[in-house]
């Protein structure tokens, strides 16, 4: 019988440190009666989950169709394209064994929560979440200058805490059972990688806040000015800097093996800046069921370009094929008076590169 429970408790720890980014789900059962009770049925959270979501349930679902779309439009010029993040909660193993794949969209997933929220509190959406509050080297600088503080700032501080409680709760939780089962490095360092990446996805919004001023008076004069806190309008904006992120990201496994000495801390001994896996990738080039690969046949390329996007880089020198497509679109459209618009169709040939 303890044999079972010692079993059991395991498997129990493995799934945790996987189970971080199976929230992505929500947005598969929006239409469901009770969502947070579904998603919890669907192995897509866990129970200290379930209860903060019903807290927060439009902007859960806001924030992991954010992650979502924001990790396909960052990696869609690359072999590996995000696309099974719409797998979730059934992630396949590029996004389950400490890959560098699972380690950016652990950090995409963390600051498309605290975006979402941050936002979220300052348009009055979230209970309990207002405006920011004014920092106090912000108000400083602003005296200094003479502009006022004034208008309505992003929460980025409470979206963060939120964000921290539920994504890392279980994470946490599971280190007692880490202690008492004696369990191995491997799955302790997991979990801290998860922690890191969590929190490398978390500062990098709080890092892309900034100061936003508006001028006031007489005649478009700037005779009071007021400003504020906020973040960019979308995630997409940070897209060159999560695309250095997962460029940048840190093989912790075998910088572990290297200095020897028990599992990582709960930190990790790297630099918040950066994101840490343990797995290394494939090259995504032929599809490999054991290692989530789906390969790159039939991907779109470009034969004039260079770089991740090029035919040579994407079809990984199998070559490509090219073809002509016609599409009917709208041209030539005039404005009369008033008030109609009237356009003429024409066909537009375009070349499309595909990989072997």
């Amino acid at each position: 019988m303890m044999k079972i429970v010692v079993l059991f408790i395991i498997i129990s720890i493995l799934m945790q440190n996987v189970i971080a980014i199976k929230w992505l789900a929500l947005s598969k059962v929006s239409h469901h009666k009770n969502v947070c009770a579904e998603a919890k049925r669907l192995n897509a959270l866990t129970r200290p989950q379930m209860r903060l979501c019903n807290q927060v349930l439009v902007q859960l679902k806001s924030a992991a169709a954010l992650a979502a779309s924001t990790c396909q439009q960052v990696f869609a010029m690359r072999r590996w394209n995000c696309s099974s993040v719409m797998k979730a909660p059934d992630f396949g193993p590029d996004l389950t064994t400490g890959t560098r794949e699972q380690a950016i969209v652990h950090a995409i997933s963390s600051a498309s929560l605290v975006h979402t929220l941050a936002r979220a509190c300052a348009q009055g959406s979230v209970r309990g979440c207002s405006c920011s509050p004014v920092p106090k080297s912000t108000v400083k600088s602003i005296a200094e200058t003479g502009f006022k503080w004034g208008g309505c700032g992003d929460n980025v501080k409470w979206a963060t805490a939120f964000a921290r409680r539920f994504l890392d709760a279980h994470h946490k939780n599971s280190e007692d059972n880490n202690k008492q089962l004696q369990t191995t490095d491997t799955s302790v360092e997991t979990r801290n990688v998860n922690l890191h990446n969590n929190k490398a996805g978390r500062k990098l919004v709080e890092k892309s806040a900034r100061l936003q001023c508006k001028c006031h008076g007489v005649s478009g004069s700037c005779s009071v000015k007021t400003c504020w806190r906020a973040l960019a309008p979308t995630l997409g904006e940070l897209e060159s800097r999560l695309l250095q992120l997962y460029s940048t990201a840190v093989d912790a496994g075998r910088r572990h093996m290297a200095g020897g000495g028990g599992p990582l801390g709960a930190e990790t001994r790297h630099k918040d800046g950066l994101l840490v896996y343990l797995t290394k990738s494939p090259d995504h080039c032929y599809p490999d069921e054991k290692q989530g690969s789906y390969g790159t046949t039939g991907r779109t390329c470009n034969a004039t370009a260079t770089g991740h996007f090029s035919c040579r880089s994407m079809c990984c020198g199998r070559g490509h094929t090219s073809r002509v497509e016609e599409s009917v679109q709208r041209c030539h459209c005039r404005y009369h008076w008033c008030c109609y618009v009237k356009c003429k169709t024409c066909t537009v040939k375009q070349r499309r590169d595909i990989c072997k």
